[in-house]
């Protein structure tokens, strides 16, 4: 059930609000307790200034479809993860993930996993 609530979770996120809505997928988000997004900067040199924003941006895309965003120890975790320099120009890797945290059987969290990636390639000619 959890992996099947995360695919639900991404596509709620990443389609049109219209269909995002439907009634066969939207019963889902009262089963999803939390959300937090966590934003790794490892981008150097200043190509990637607006941090708060995307955070900003992520929470309230998450909000709009009535999802519980904490600021750690959600359900789930919304990753967004930066990798890149600038030589000459600014050029980067980025990812969106949604993790979770697996339990053992004693209910202690013993490794994390990502369910679902997307990645791009960047680049700006500043």
């Amino acid at each position: 059930m959890r992996l099947f609530k995360a695919f639900i979770l991404v596509s709620l996120l990443y389609t049109h609000q219209a269909s995002a809505e439907s009634r066969s997928s939207a019963w889902i988000l009262e089963y999803i307790d939390s959300v937090n997004v966590e934003i790794v900067d490892r981008i150097k040199d200043g190509c990637w200034t607006n941090l708060k924003e995307v955070r900003e941006y992520a929470e309230e895309k998450l909000r709009s479809k009535r999802l519980k965003v904490k600021d750690f120890d959600g359900e789930y975790t919304l990753r967004i993860y930066g990798f890149g320099q600038k030589s000459p120009f600014c050029h980067a890797y980025l990812e969106l993930s949604l993790m979770s945290v697996a339990k053992n059987w004693d209910g202690l969290e013993s490794t994390e996993f990502t369910l679902l990636s997307q990645g791009s390639l960047i680049y700006h000619a500043s």
